[in-house]
């Protein structure tokens, strides 16, 4: 809740002086693209990070992870679109919604080191996938995290690491994907900030005043996907050829 209250408190003294807009084209599936073989204990899942002290860190993370532990060496890859450089004004350019965000490629046990280190969590989900399946997904990662592709225009609402899993799974699978989102048309995007937000007055202003009327849009589809949790959520009713996506343990 710290880093919530410190997030919308420098929205204040930032000020709004830029548009949400919607999200960015997707980097297009290239089905010619080369793609290793996997083997029947390959596994590919979606990682849920829980909120962190930083400010950019204050709704979460999400990111793919990719693992093969028959390969020879073993496989274990994360590929996180949350990477950035913090450089000067990053806030006001973050609210802005003027900072590029990247694509990249790490291994799992770096990942995980980060979120134990700083005290976060990290759950995962597994997708319910066959080894083509994962290889066609590795396939895309692998060459949108190449360095004429890696980078977007991140936009906190409509475009971020979250909202990302939608975009990919809907540009690998097609229309092999359904994605059921629920329901939420009748909510605004500050319904749902304001619920994270909790009931602290000030930060609770600054979503008022500050962000003013962007967030007042009605969701559309999957619209509170943008928060890592919900994007978890709206995950479970996923479904890829008549089956769940989401595969329970």
């Amino acid at each position: 809740m710290k880093a919530l209250y410190l997030f919308v408190v420098s929205l204040l003294f930032i000020g709004w002086t830029g548009g949400l807009v919607a999200q960015s084209v997707p980097f297009p599936p290239d089905p010619d693209a080369p793609t290793r073989p996997f083997s029947d204990a390959a596994r590919a899942s979606v990682l849920t990070c829980s909120p962190g002290t930083e400010l950019y860190s204050a709704f979460g993370h999400t990111a793919f992870r990719i693992t093969d532990l028959a390969a020879d060496p073993p496989l274990d890859r994360v590929y996180n679109y949350g990477t950035f450089h913090f450089g000067d004004g990053f806030y006001a350019r973050f609210i802005q919604g003027e900072l590029i965000y990247s694509l990249s490629p790490s291994t799992f046990g770096g990942f995980l080191e980060n979120y134990i280190r700083t005290g976060r969590g990290v759950s995962e989900q597994r997708l319910n996938l066959w080894p083509e399946d994962i290889a066609r997904l590795d396939a895309y990662l692998r060459a949108n995290a190449h360095p004429d592709h890696c980078d977007y225009r991140y936009q906190f609402l409509y475009d971020n690491c979250a909202t990302r899993v939608i975009t990919v799974l809907e540009a690998v699978f097609g229309p092999r994907l359904t994605v059921d989102c629920v329901d939420r048309r009748d909510s605004s995007f500050r319904d749902l900030l304001r619920a994270k937000l909790g009931g602290v007055p000030l930060t609770r202003f600054g979503i008022d005043v500050v962000l003013g009327l962007p967030v007042d849009a009605r969701l559309g589809r999957c619209g509170d996907a943008f928060l890592p949790d919900h994007l978890a959520v709206e995950l479970e009713g996923m479904v890829l050829d008549a089956q769940s996506l989401d595969e329970r343990p």
